[in-house]
This record gives structure tokens, C-alpha cells and sequence, in this order.
């Protein structure tokens, strides 16, 4: 590209960027702050009285897409442990049957103990455990997968978390923890730009550390274009305390675990929210009782609650040398997180049958190398040894049993959405009749 063509295309682009940062009612200050730089300097480069780098480039376009009120959040429920005054086998059969509605049957006995419960069943992600000892209760124990597993359920059923968190409610329980992730999936944060928020002290917590970490595998380097990582997590809070903040960079970690190039991973970063004891107990009365009176909309409710938790416990500022801290202009970025007042929160649900995603891939990376170089040497041998090993293999009941109750159910699925099809081509072939008449 020539000087002179170069000169016109880079004038067109500031002009583009600075249409997009009007447009989304931004100034050249809060652009600049985000970029590290100061406005002055920002508008030397869009005005071409400073050269504009490629890399520069690409930060001010990361930056109005951050700054982007339209960008989509959704919040999901992620982990769940709550304790029932109930007891024994009894008192398991009738939480899978009466609460979960899942037949006990499918519960496999675990062999392991789970602090002092002696005795462990699972289905899936989803455990149930009691001690000989009466007074320490029922714990049911949702794991992060095991919350996407349970909404296959929630769905065929029209139920909503909501609607489970009030019948769990309704039966006196013990809340012991809650985690709410907010799912970020336009890249609105940037967890290395915050990391040094907190370095520089420019944030607000009543929380008393922070911590983070840039880990990964060096096998992945050269596919991350020399960048070595699973990825950035910023940590605010302890594990120990009421609530526990963490922010971390999702689209590395689905890259690593499950092999999702960085572009086509549809959750960019992921915050989540780690409620214990009362904290949770009051977040969820909170969300039930405002949501019961139904005086404002769920998407209003959940604003308010979620996001009002977050930024009583924590909160980004610009630093102002002229001005106390508690006067410091929230941070540009942290604001259109938390107040972009165009987007519809709601506790999402993204169903998924029994993960063999992760077994797949064990058998894959782990296995096959070695099964493979077996199966070589046995045809070498004139053997079957391997082939009938796996012939002669018995099935794994647990994974049998899970993926025969959701087989079953997202059969029901399937016939329910059927009908309910059925009768809107019925509705609409009456009321196509009545109006011929």
C-alpha cells in the first residue's frame, strides 16, 4: 500500500471509530483512560498528528466493543449446596423423588465419604449425602455441570431456577452456598486491565486481598501465537469468606479443555459470584420475594440484586490525583458492565445431556495413543488381546443410568414440543377457516 492510500484508508478508519464512539455516547477521555493513555495523545492518533501502530489499532476497536452498551450478559445459576432437616434413607428418597424428581433408582452409591457424611449418592454432578449422625441433616450438592444436566428438567417441566430456589425455600433448608456466574460474551471485560486496576489501587472493596494468575500448557504455545495460557483470573475476596469474587478469561479455558478455537468460544469471560451461609440465604429470599410481588420486571429485579451484590463488594475507579477516592469517577469499562441498562439480564439456562464431552476427550488425548500402538503390536502378534478386553468390558452403570433417564427425557421433550406444535397449526387452521367464512 502506497503513502497516499495508506493516508486516505487511515483517515477513514478514525472517522469510522469516531462516529462508533459518539454513537455510543462515549468521550475521547473515557476511550483514552481505557487505553492507558491520556486524551490528548488519543487525539493526536485519530486526528494522524501522532502514527497510529497496529497494535493501537486493535486496542481502540477492543476498547468501543468493551464500552458497547448493547453487548449481551446473561447470569447463570453455577453451584448450589443446600441442607435439608432430614435424615436417613427415607429422607434421600423422598428429596430425589418429591424435590428433584428424579427416581432414586438412578443414584449410584458413591464409595467415598463427603466430610463427615458417611454416606454419598450421586447421579451425575448432582449428590446426596447423610451422616449416621441425625443432626447433621441431607446435603444435595449441585456441581457446575450438574446445574446444566438438572435444566433439561427445569425445561421439560416450564420451571425456571427461580421456581426451584422457592421450592427449595418452601422446605426450610439450610442455604450453605450459592454461586451466580455473569456471563460476558461480547469480551465487555478485559481481566488484564483490571488486574492492573488493582495493582494501582484504583478500585473500591470490602473485601480484603485480591489475587491473580496467568497459567496454561506449553504444548498450546505455538497454537496461541506464542502466547502461553489457559488464560487470566483475577481473584477478589478469600474462599473462606461470605462472598468470593472471580473473573476469569473462559474462551482460553474451553480452548484447552475442549479444543474451541478463541474466536468461535461463545462466552468470552466469565465473573462469578460465590455466596455462602447467610449471604446466600438473603440473596435468594431477595430474589424470591421481590419476584414474587412482581412490582417490577425480572429482568429489573435481577439487575438490581445480582449486580447490586457485585458493586457493594467491589467496583473499578479512574484515579484522580485532585480528588479524595471516594470521589473517583467509576471506571468506563466496570460501568457498562454493570449499568448498560439496554441489555436483558435473566438467570439463563443452557441445558446439556450427560457430558461425555470430557470422556471423549480423555479417550482421545490419553488413551488412543497407547490403545492404538497396542491394537499395532498385537496384529503384529496375530492377537486379539486388546479388542477383546473392550468386548469383554462391562458397561459403566453410572453413565448407563444417566443417560437413560436423560435419553428418557428428552424424549418426553421432543413428544411435549411436538404437541405443542400440533396445536398451534390446529389454532391457526381454525382461525384460517373462520376467516374463508
Amino acid at each position: 500500500m502506497s503513502k497516499e492510500k495508506r493516508s486516505i484508508w487511515h483517515e477513514k478508519w478514525c472517522t469510522k471509530v469516531e462516529e462508533q464512539r459518539k454513537t455510543q455516547n462515549l468521550t475521547q477521555k473515557q476511550v483514552a483512560e481505557c487505553l492507558g493513555i491520556s486524551r490528548r495523545y488519543y487525539n493526536q492518533l485519530i486526528t494522524g498528528k501522532k502514527p497510529l501502530k497496529r497494535k493501537m489499532y486493535k486496542e481502540i476497536r477492543a476498547v468501543l466493543k468493551q464500552l458497547d452498551p448493547e453487548n449481551l450478559v446473561t447470569v447463570i445459576v453455577d453451584y448450589l449446596r443446600v441442607r435439608f432437616p432430614l435424615t436417613g434413607m427415607d429422607g434421600m428418597k423422598w428429596i430425589a423423588h418429591d424435590i428433584l424428581e428424579i427416581p432414586f433408582k438412578f443414584f449410584r452409591k458413591e464409595k467415598h465419604r463427603w466430610h463427615n457424611y458417611e454416606h454419598v449418592y450421586s447421579f451425575g454432578n448432582i449428590f446426596l449425602s447423610y451422616s449416621d449422625d441425625e443432626k447433621m441433616g441431607i446435603i444435595l450438592e449441585f456441581k457446575g455441570q450438574a446445574c446444566r444436566q438438572y435444566e433439561i428438567h427445569l425445561e421439560y417441566h416450564g420451571y425456571t431456577w427461580i421456581n426451584f430456589l422457592a421450592t427449595l425455600w418452601n422446605q426450610d433448608v439450610k442455604w450453605k452456598r450459592l454461586d451466580l456466574a455473569i456471563n460476558d460474551y461480547d469480551g465487555i471485560l478485559n481481566i488484564e486491565y483490571l488486574h492492573k486496576k488493582c495493582k494501582t489501587g484504583e478500585f473500591v472493596t470490602r473485601c480484603k486481598s485480591f489475587d491473580y494468575r496467568e497459567s496454561g500448557e506449553t504444548n498450546h504455545y505455538e497454537e496461541l501465537d506464542g502466547k502461553l495460557g489457559l488464560g487470566r483470573t483475577l481473584y477478589i475476596g478469600k474462599r473462606s469468606s461470605a462472598i468470593y469474587i472471580c473473573m476469569y478469561e473462559k474462551d482460553y479455558e474451553q480452548y484447552i479443555t475442549k479444543g474451541v478455537p478463541l474466536e468461535d468460544a461463545p462466552i468470552k469471560n466469565r465473573l462469578e459470584i460465590r455466596l455462602s451461609d447467610e449471604r446466600a440465604e438473603r440473596t435468594v429470599e431477595e430474589l424470591i420475594t421481590n419476584l414474587h410481588h412482581g412490582e417490577c420486571a425480572e429482568d429489573e429485579i435481577l439487575d438490581e440484586i445480582i449486580f447490586g451484590i457485585l458493586n457493594h463488594y467491589l467496583y473499578f475507579v479512574v484515579e484522580d490525583k485532585n480528588q479524595p477516592k471516594n470521589e473517583w469517577e467509576l471506571d468506563p469499562i466496570w460501568e457498562r458492565f454493570c449499568y448498560g441498562r439496554t441489555r436483558n439480564i435473566r438467570i439463563a439456562t443452557n441445558p446439556k445431556p450427560f457430558d461425555l464431552d470430557a470422556k471423549y476427550n480423555w479417550i482421545i488425548r490419553q488413551v488412543a495413543p497407547t490403545a492404538k500402538t497396542l491394537l499395532v503390536h498385537d496384529y503384529q502378534k496375530g492377537r486379539t488381546d486388546l479388542i477383546d478386553a473392550i468386548n469383554n468390558a462391562k458397561p459403566n452403570e453410572e453413565l448407563r443410568k444417566a443417560v437413560e433417564l436423560e435419553t428418557q427425557m428428552i424424549a418426553k421433550m421432543k413428544v411435549k414440543s411436538k404437541g405443542i406444535a400440533e396445536m398451534q397449526i390446529e389454532k391457526m387452521e381454525v382461525k384460517e377457516g373462520a376467516e374463508e367464512k
